[in-house]
């Protein structure tokens, strides 16, 4: 049986479907291309300005440290790069990452992204929290938060970075849910519009004059592909808190 007869064995309603989901995935595909590219722009502003630092920084030492944190940025790039990649080949979800050790090692660069202006704090509650995940993709989900964070209270105001057992941040939850990790995200800006809060996460979506609308479509994205779960708190006012919760890596799989 030649190729003209296989294809006519096959049912209309087979091949409908299969241009479906050929469809979808491309579809997903141009949503995840758009993803990375929104990721490789926060890499690359962190390149830059660390090199423009660099460049004004008297030699004491200062000059170094940029240029270290340029090189910081760099390394993301090509980890995004590697990650897309990887996704393609559909590799699995990450490394166990002990979030005492990874939280302090990126916080250079969140702090630099966040600016002079704004005040960053992290805590881990506990050396015994791991999860599952790819270490550059958590890494651009903070940093996502952060930028948004800081574009929020214009440059001034304050971010807490908390991680801890789930059961410290919601004293009343079920028993599968007490073994997540959770990692919060708070500002003190003015919180998210009720009109706006439900759609933030929706592809594109912006309230930004020369915003993506693909930030926190992106974190969301991460955190489920996970297996986690994705939360925002806030009210005008009142500053937003975003929190991302994943199972603990003893628990995964």
């Amino acid at each position: 049986m030649n190729r003209e007869d296989e294809s006519a064995c096959v049912p209309a309603e087979a091949r409908v479907m299969d241009g479906y989901g050929a469809s979808v995935s491309m579809e997903r595909l141009g949503l995840e291309s758009a993803g990375m590219l929104h990721d490789l722009s926060n890499s690359l502003q962190i390149v830059i300005s660390n090199l423009e630092l660099a460049a004004r920084a008297p030699g004491n030492g200062q000059s170094a440290r940029h240029l270290a944190l340029a090189r910081i940025g760099v390394d993301r790039c090509l980890g995004l790069a590697r990650r897309t990649l990887a996704r393609g080949r559909n590799s699995g979800t990450g490394d166990v990452l002990a979030m005492h050790e990874v939280l302090p090692r990126i916080a250079e660069c969140l702090r630099c992204a966040a600016g002079a202006g704004i005040a960053l704090e992290i805590t881990v509650n506990g050396d015994d929290l791991a999860i599952e995940a790819d270490e550059a993709e958590l890494e651009s989900a903070l940093l996502n938060l952060v930028l948004n964070a800081r574009d929020a209270m214009d440059g001034r105001g304050r971010i807490l970075i908390s991680c801890g057992p789930a059961a410290t941040f919601a004293p009343r939850l079920a028993d599968r849910e007490r073994g997540m990790v959770v990692l919060r995200v708070e500002d003190t800006g003015p919180g998210i519009p009720a009109d706006c809060a439900h759609q933030v996460t929706r592809p594109f979506f912006t309230t930004k004059l020369n915003g993506t609308g693909l930030g926190l479509f992106n974190v969301r994205t991460f955190v489920e592909a996970a297996r986690g779960g994705f939360a925002i708190d806030t009210a005008p006012g009142l500053g937003t808190a975003v929190t991302l919760s994943f199972p603990s890596a003893a628990r995964a799989g």
